[in-house]
């Protein structure tokens, strides 16, 4: 489910089947360039767990989905909505 909290977006799911320390937690942060996100992360060491993909097409637009893995195993989506 996706709320609209002021102007930011927040989307609540629940991660099936986990319950260890560090494999529950999600949260997207929003990218101007998915791709260029990608590529900073690699070169940082940073643990891709999913490269950047489209998960909706939309009349007016993309939405494209990466996901990373921080310190502690929690995933981090990174998300582009790009304009047709």
């Amino acid at each position: 489910m996706f709320l609209d909290c002021g102007g930011i977006r927040i989307y609540l799911d629940a991660n099936p089947g986990t319950v260890e320390a560090g494999k529950n937690s999600m949260i997207y942060f929003q990218a101007a360039n998915v791709e260029r996100a990608h590529s900073a992360f690699k070169e940082r060491g940073v643990t891709v767990h999913q490269p950047p993909h489209v998960i909706a097409s939309l009349p007016d637009r993309d939405v494209w989905l990466m996901w990373v893995r921080d310190s502690e195993e929690n995933l981090l989506g990174v998300m582009e909505e790009r304009r047709k």
